[in-house]
């Protein structure tokens, strides 16, 4: 009992982790201000990474970059120590006595006869030896290359691909109806998870700078319809809270200027609420009636044979 109190305490425990994990912000703040981005990013109050390099993740990338080095130096040690140092040929002495013995001139065809003969069954063996090796690595690639649990897989993948393209030819109209199905159902979750995000603090400054008057003023209309219509659509989908939107003409300019920043938010349970949902909303509103108006119909031409 107590090993099962433990357990449960220490599942309770990284459950309680995970939810406060989920439950934390999620925050970027950018800003792109004189052709400079600047970038912070947060989980809640901890800094986890910015544009100068900062923050939680590149401590941690440092402290794996470290231990990768450390370990590299570990193993050239071990290897000079095993191997030991190089020789060095220069003090390497030889006895005068044998320098000064004399070899005959039969004794010295006589040995290189032998060396021929020898290189000879040592090339002999050399080739043997490398054919033998090569057959063997040829049929353990061979034997690596037919491993019955992947072919195993790929047969059930390709089973299950055959399987769903008869489905979707034969019956395209089931097909089309279950795409309906799915997409009704998961169109309000998914507009929860898009107004889960939030952008804050908006802030837009475009200059358009043309020195011919016309063109400048042909390309501002076209700006202001484009940003107020982007614009548009992001309050439609997020949550937007502007701070200000400012564009401007820029007659006879010649660098034009655009400037802004905002701070984007998101909490990660949005993701996982808007997902139960969409399972609740499938499983009750279409899944289920399928089921049991396809068992009815069984029934029904049952009864009717």
């Amino acid at each position: 009992m107590i090993i099962l109190y433990i357990l449960l305490g220490l599942i309770l425990a990284v459950g309680a982790v995970i939810l406060l994990l989920l439950l934390l912000p999620v925050s970027v703040q950018f800003a792109y201000i004189g052709n400079d981005l600047t970038f912070k990013i947060k989980c809640w109050l901890l800094p986890v990474y910015d544009s100068d390099g900062k923050g939680i993740a590149a401590w941690v990338v440092k402290l794996i970059k470290k231990r990768i080095e450390k370990k590299k130096a570990s193993k050239k040690d071990a290897e000079e120590e095993f191997f030991g140092d190089d020789l060095d040929i220069d003090n390497i002495q030889f006895d005068e006595e044998d320098q000064g013995e004399n070899i005959s001139v039969n004794d010295e065809a006589a040995i290189a006869e032998e060396s021929d003969i020898s290189a000879d069954e040592k090339s002999g063996e050399k080739a043997a030896e490398e054919s033998a090796e090569s057959e063997i690595s040829e049929e353990e690639n061979e034997k690596d290359g037919e491993n019955p649990d992947e072919e195993k897989k790929e047969k059930k993948i390709v089973k299950f691909a055959k399987k769903t393209a008869k489905k979707i030819i034969e019956n395209p109209l089931e097909t089309l109806e279950y795409v309906v199905d799915v997409f009704r159902a998961g169109i309000r979750p998914m507009l929860k998870i898009f107004k889960g995000i939030r952008i804050k603090r908006l802030y837009i400054d475009f200059v358009n700078a043309d020195e011919d008057a016309y063109n400048c003023a042909l390309n501002y209309a076209y700006l202001c319809t484009g940003v107020y219509s982007v614009l548009a659509v992001m309050s439609t989908l997020f949550s937007v809270k502007l701070k200000t939107v400012d564009v401007n003409p820029g007659f006879g300019q010649n660098e034009s200027r655009w400037d802004m920043s905002a701070k984007v938010s998101f909490a990660l349970i949005t993701p996982v609420i808007a997902g139960i949902w969409f399972l609740i909303t499938y499983i009750f509103r279409f899944f289920l009636p399928n089921v049991i108006q396809g068992r009815k119909l069984r029934k029904s031409a049952e009864r009717q044979k």
